[in-house]
């Protein structure tokens, strides 16, 4: 994997928890007009309890504050990279992004309540294609995403982000980081779709929605703190959770290539020349095997300067 590192020529960025800090806060959340608003946010709460992903992690935490996330008869299933379908005896809700309660009718209900999407992730609750509320929610970019962005730009390689989140969301961080290429709005598998066309790709990802891509991809790298899922499936994990060290291991990787070149030249130049004078009887034994011996002991020092 370390090899495979120095031929890549696009790494690929999900946004959450790998270009973010994964510690979402809750900006606002707004009812319908119309609706209990008590009632309507303990079941949002309730709903999304039973999810692991930050977004609900952050929501839940919030609304736990106010409310007792508990609802009756409550079953919830969760669609990978989409969001959390939940019934009751007598009713039917679906929570999640704008692409899981439709994207017009979201779009509606942020400019009906006046709702600024720049920089937002949005989890939305509807109830047979009514939207009830929506809470909007903000995550940190990583204080070094930038400077390790510039990086890999400087050393040829194309950044893209993928992410599921909202297009206002993905491009928001995306300028702030310096990210061009910029696809939204995308599930598990058109993520795993997208790695599949590419040649020489990495794929940087945190969560169970990343695991496809990060198997198909050349190089599959999970963030340290990421799910159990993606941990296993990555074949390079950054421990520290720094972007920057991700610039470091292709560097190394770079580097370790070219001191590869150069041993394999000179041990090749060195045997040749030592094969030419045998045959031509131009060098004795001793100076054969003293030019054989210092070949030998380049290649060693050579390959000691990956220590450096």
């Amino acid at each position: 994997h370390f090899d495979t590192l120095s031929r890549v020529r696009q790494i690929v960025f999900d946004k959450t928890g790998t270009l973010t800090m994964s510690a979402p806060k809750v900006v606002d959340v707004v009812v319908a007009k119309g609706e209990n608003k008590d009632d309507t946010l303990r079941l949002l709460g309730a709903i999304e309890s039973k999810s692991n992903h930050p977004l609900a992690e952050a929501l839940v935490k919030e609304l736990s504050i106010r409310y007792t996330l508990t609802y009756e008869a409550l079953t919830v299933e969760e669609i990978a990279g989409q969001g959390l379908i939940a019934h009751t005896t007598t009713r039917s809700f679906r929570v999640g992004n704008e692409a899981f309660v439709g994207e017009h009718a979201a779009e509606a209900f942020l400019k009906q309540h006046n709702i600024d999407a720049r920089g937002k992730t949005f989890v939305f609750l509807e109830e047979d294609g009514v939207l009830l509320a929506v809470a909007s929610l903000q995550d940190p970019i990583r204080p070094e995403a930038t400077m390790a962005i510039s990086q890999l730009k400087a050393l040829g390689i194309e950044p893209v982000m993928l992410t599921g989140d909202n297009e206002h969301a993905a491009q928001s961080v995306a300028e702030m980081v310096g990210i061009v290429h910029v696809e939204a709005n995308k599930r598990p598998e058109e993520k795993a779709a997208y790695i599949e066309a590419q040649r020489n790709v990495a794929m940087v990802g945190d969560g169970i929605n990343d695991a496809p891509a990060l198997a198909l991809a050349d190089v599959g790298i999970a963030m340290g703190k990421g799910t159990a899922v993606a941990l296993e499936t990555a074949n390079v994990a950054l421990m520290e959770n720094d972007l920057r060290k991700l610039v470091q291991a292709i560097t190394l990787s770079r580097k370790l290539q070219r001191i590869i070149t150069q041993n394999l030249a000179v041990s090749v130049i060195v045997i040749t020349l030592l094969i030419g004078t045998n045959y031509l009887q131009l060098l004795n034994l001793p100076f054969s095997v003293l030019l054989h011996e210092l070949s030998v002991l380049f290649v060693i020092l050579n390959g000691l300067r990956m220590l450096k």
